[in-house]
């Protein structure tokens, strides 16, 4: 027989639920023979699954205690949200984009959130949709149906799942959760859209398809998780990160249908650091030393304006520790000095400064930013500008335009629209640029296609913008490869306006290589997309350059075609 008295570890009795203490109450109930053990083991028992369920009603108990997940080491380990991890559940809002450093763990916090969604609460549907079937098949295996195994007998019994197909599970409380590379019909409470940067780069009509189909899954209260890493200055993921962190800088209140914008860099991280001892072994160069030096400047600055996303420098400023600078500087030597950029960012600026894969002037134009060629290129008076050409009747016609000063090649504005003839542009819209800016138009430099006669008119376009008073130099018709050496050698020495060549630039940035699926990787040959056009108009220019900028030619200046301003 219990003599009643509660356990060591017993410190409110009331409430105790050790299943060695038998105290039920303030006071001892008199003894009562077997009745009395079997109505205490009862009341234990019940207070027991109360408090079971009290823990169970809470989300962020069931994400601590209950799932299990393989590791980056492939250990199955029981899952704990880290601080990053965390930080990211107190500012969630119902559509929040993500810009990330590699490995912080958003895809499976983010899947394990929706999964737990799924099974404790009925009729929920998630979708996650992943930048290819290999990465959706992994994620389904590893962080949807391994943790969901692994969960207690009693809640497996209680919300068994089925799989009706492939990388999909539905459970018995009519909630759903499935894994594809696209989400389009029906409603979702839950969505994630993992790597969406990759996609927007690699498939941008996948990415359009995504937008207008699967962000109206989701309707207004419930929840999108859009994530990844940076694939350069483009792009619905580049925009939609461009259009949140907008509105955060300005404090705009969000409404439901308002993207958050959330970004976590790599130093934020407390785990990226190497250990003392071989932090000390690591060589710090002067270029490493300026690097550190002007990211603590930014974030300096950040954290002052109220940036959310620089707030753990006031925990980790206002120097970089060895420790944290000597794990950098291994990652840039593994990574390189322009995708590290992309993996492991310093700040939201940053993380698209990074080339895209298979762009054929990333080295030419990360050189031109880091180099201080990017920035603020006034008109300089009295010298005049020339415009090269990329013609489109159907399609984009792309023009840029420059200046020669001294030796300087100077790119000063870039303009392009679609649907519009020679005629419109050589008698509207450039006169209108020449009034607004100034301008006095020299030689123009054309593609080989302006001597191509019309089918309908017999006129060539040299003929049409010869009879408007316009004389095209013609570039020769030269292989691919001999235009892409001309551009490269050509921007390696250029001038470019950041504002008035923006869209340009983002041209020059993001002209690549064709991406093949089938068989994983890129194609000799061009993509021909948005950013062909003015490209093709930069190349088309750079073959010629020396030709029309030499001589005769080079002395075109104020009065070759002038226009009233």
């Amino acid at each position: 027989m219990s003599d009643w008295k509660p356990c060591a570890a017993c410190t409110a009795p009331e409430k105790c639920f050790n299943s060695g203490c038998l105290y039920a109450g303030p006071l001892p109930l008199p003894p009562l023979g077997g009745m009395q053990d079997a109505l205490a083991e009862a009341e234990r028992q019940r207070r027991a699954r109360a408090a079971a369920e009290d823990q169970f009603s809470d989300k962020m108990w069931r994400l601590t205690n209950l799932y299990y997940i393989i590791d980056e080491n492939g250990r199955e380990v029981h899952f704990k949200p880290r601080p990053m991890q965390l930080k990211f559940l107190e500012d969630m809002w119902y559509l929040n984009c993500i810009l990330k450093a590699r490995q912080h763990g958003f895809t499976t916090l983010i899947t394990l959130w929706i999964l737990d969604e799924c099974v404790f609460y009925p009729n929920q549907n998630a979708g996650i949709v992943a930048h290819n079937l290999d990465d959706g098949s992994k994620i389904f295996r590893t962080k949807i149906k391994h943790p969901y195994e692994r969960l207690p007998e009693q809640i497996l019994a209680a919300n068994p799942a089925t799989n009706d197909r492939s990388q999909e599970l539905v459970f018995a409380n009519l909630s759903q959760i499935s894994v594809s590379t696209s989400t389009r019909s029906g409603t979702c409470q839950y969505v994630l859209i993992t790597e969406f940067g990759k996609i927007a780069a690699k498939f941008p009509e996948k990415a359009d398809e995504i937008v207008t189909g699967t962000f109206n899954t989701v309707h207004p209260g419930n929840y999108l998780f859009v994530e990844s890493t940076a694939e350069g200055r483009f792009g619905h993921f580049h925009d939609l990160c461009k259009r949140s962190r907008d509105a955060q800088r300005m404090r705009r209140p969000l409404t439901r249908l308002d993207f958050k914008f959330h970004f976590y860099p790599w130093w934020a991280n407390d785990e990226y650091q190497l250990p003392t001892e071989e932090a000390k072994q690591v060589p710090l160069l002067r270029s490493h030393i300026e690097y550190f030096q002007k990211l603590e400047r930014t974030l300096a600055a950040a954290l002052e304006a109220g940036e959310p996303w620089a707030r753990d420098w006031a925990r980790i400023g206002p120097r970089f520790s060895l420790e944290r600078m000597a794990w950098y500087i291994k990652k840039r030597e593994l990574n390189g000095a322009d995708l590290i950029k992309r993996e492991y960012p310093s700040t939201p600026d940053e993380a698209f400064e990074a080339s895209v894969k298979g762009a054929y002037f990333a080295e030419q134009m990360a050189e031109a930013r880091e180099k201080g060629r990017v920035g603020k290129v006034p008109h300089a008076k009295g010298i005049s500008v020339i415009t090269w050409w990329d013609l489109g009747i159907r399609d984009k016609t792309a023009i840029w335009f420059l200046q020669v000063v001294g030796r300087e090649a100077r790119f000063i504005n870039y303009f392009e629209a679609t649907d519009r003839s020679m005629t419109w542009f050589l008698t509207t819209k450039l006169p209108e640029m020449a009034k607004e800016h100034g301008y006095h138009y020299g030689p123009p430099v054309g593609p080989h296609d302006l001597t191509v006669r019309e089918f309908t008119t017999g006129v060539t376009r040299w003929e049409t913008a010869k009879s408007l008073g316009w004389r095209f130099h013609i570039a020769p018709q030269m292989d691919f490869e001999d235009q892409l050496e001309a551009a490269r050698n050509f921007i390696g020495s250029a001038w470019f306006d950041e504002a008035y060549c923006e869209k340009g630039l983002e041209h020059l940035e993001n002209f690549r290589k064709e991406w093949n699926e089938h068989i994983g990787q890129y194609m000799e040959k061009p993509l021909h997309d948005e950013h062909s056009h003015g490209a093709s108009a930069f190349m088309t220019g750079s073959i010629m350059f020396n030709q029309v900028n030499s001589g005769r030619a080079r002395a075109h200046q104020v009065g070759q075609r002038s226009f009233p301003t």
